[in-house]
């Protein structure tokens, strides 16, 4: 049986070596194999890695010429695998390689990955919900080839003024909640919604305070220190020289640093178009916006990477006297181009800018409604009494949760019916059920606490191995079932 997991970099080579010899320990037929998005290092391999690109990728990537090659080499795998999927590589937002060699890896990656998969087909494929290309790439490729596939997802609301972590082998790529037996852990139900319960009532009562994700989040984005302003500038200037011994490559490596300090600079100027919640009006839908750099976004919906293009869209779609109320993720100010979002407002001054320093369940409080994408900010909408209305998919789909737009049409109509009274804020009930569903298909326990994220990971592939032998009758009666039915019962 073989197993796949992607690794966003080779520093966990030592967790994977464990779990490696921890699954062939308890599973004998099991064969764990870790996908390096990566050309082969200098030393020897470990039986259960896999580095998918050759020693001479990074040559070959500096010098991309036959573009229609290039094209042809995607376009094979059409049908398997979106042939967009490098758009949605953060190193793209970040501009630290070209989309010609982002399109190239995407290529490389996919044929590997064929190749791999054509000598040892997977039955089972673990792939991270980070952006890197070969997550999805080997998401995709491995459902084609019928095995069955998870999404691991980690920090989720289910985390929020609790302490711990934990993870979410969620079955599908569009984070819909599973009916199989196999993807629910089978964890005592009246425990899941005992701390359901607990977690709904602290998000009601919760004083705002940035949590350490969203605190590490900021600096990753921007320089929050005098110390990280001067690593940026200097590293700017000095990859934007052109002294520098690499020439129009270097430069590529200053993107990111020039991107840091853009943000600063915007989180700056807009301040000047920042209303505190004291000055908003008494009609308004909050739009709550996602990270832009962020795998929902990114893997998820790539269909609004840039927000300010859809915020202009659904300000035309506005309802008269009503303001669209912005509000910036809070891991990510200054995340809205300043020039920018000043011309939308300009065209459309119903739109304004709420502090995202400011609690939001204050907000939330003054709202009509909450409009989202696919982040977890209708929880505090659902449980402040509000309606949500969604723009992508999330584990709320089909749940009747919110009011679910597939497209502009059907936001207009939605803004007809909250002028009109019809949409429906009591969701509580709902919510609940939702997120114990959800709870059965995370890693650990209600009651454990689990701090390191790697150690948690890799245990919960353990029980998700375990968790399907005991469903199924064994692993082996499990894979016999996906090649010869499809997807297992």
């Amino acid at each position: 049986m073989n197993v796949y997991m992607t690794a966003h970099d080779d520093r966990y080579r030592a967790a994977f070596a464990g779990l490696a010899a921890r699954a062939a320990g308890e599973f004998p037929d099991v064969r764990l194999r870790v996908l390096f998005a990566r050309p082969a290092p200098e030393r020897s391999e470990a039986p259960h890695e896999h580095y998918l690109l050759p020693r001479d990728f990074p040559t070959k990537l500096e010098q991309v010429q036959d573009l229609a090659a290039l094209h042809a080499r995607l376009a094979r795998f059409g049908g398997r695998v979106p042939l967009d999927l490098f758009r949605s590589d953060m190193r793209l937002v970040l501009r630290e390689r070209t989309a010609d060699m982002l399109a190239m890896e995407q290529a490389a990656l996919s044929e590997a990955l064929e190749a791999l998969f054509a000598e040892a087909p997977p039955d089972l494929f673990f792939a991270s919900s980070g952006t890197n290309i070969v997550h999805s790439v080997g998401y995709h490729l491995a459902s084609a080839a019928g095995a069955k596939a998870y999404r691991i997802h980690s920090y989720l609301n289910l985390n929020l003024n609790h302490e711990g972590q934990r993870v979410w082998f969620c079955a599908n790529n569009r984070m819909s909640l599973s009916e199989s037996p196999e993807d629910r852990f089978d964890y005592d139900p009246a425990a899941v919604e005992a701390r359901i319960r607990a977690l709904h009532d602290a998000v009601r009562s919760r004083a705002f305070k940035l949590d350490d994700i969203s605190k590490r989040y900021r600096q990753r984005r921007m320089p929050v220190t005098p110390r990280q302003l001067a690593r940026d500038v200097g590293r700017l200037a000095w990859f934007a020289s052109p002294i520098h011994p690499r020439g129009s490559l270097a430069r590529l490596k200053a993107n990111p640093h020039r991107d840091r300090l853009r943000v600063l600079a915007n989180g700056r100027r807009n301040r000047r178009l920042t209303l505190p919640p004291g000055e908003l009006s008494e009609r308004f839908v909050l739009f709550a916006l996602n990270t832009p750099y962020d795998s929902q976004i990114l893997v998820r919906a790539p269909e609004y990477r840039d927000f300010l293009s859809l915020v202009e869209l659904v300000a035309g779609l506005t309802p008269y006297g009503y303001d669209l109320v912005l509000r910036e993720h809070p891991a990510f100010l200054g995340m809205l181009d300043h020039a920018r979002l000043a011309a939308l407002q300009t065209r459309h001054p119903h739109v304004k800018l709420v502090s995202s320093d400011a609690p939001f369940p204050a907000i939330v409080a003054k709202a009509r409604a909450v409009l989202i994408i696919n982040n977890t900010a209708f929880v505090d909408a659902i449980l402040a009494g509000k309606p949500v209305i969604s723009l992508a998919n999330g584990y709320f789909q089909g749940r009747g949760l919110t009011r679910e737009i597939g497209h502009l049409q059907e936001l207009r109509q939605a803004f007809d019916e909250l002028v009109r009274g019809d949409l429906d804020g009591d969701r509580t009930e709902a919510l609940a059920r939702a997120m114990s569903d959800l709870f059965q298909e995370t890693w650990p326990g209600p009651d454990v606490r689990a701090d390191d994220k790697q150690t948690m990971i890799m245990d919960g592939v353990m029980a998700k191995l375990r968790r399907i032998a005991a469903v199924h009758g064994g692993l082996d009666a499990f894979c016999r079932r996906l090649r010869c039915g499809g997807e297992a019962p």
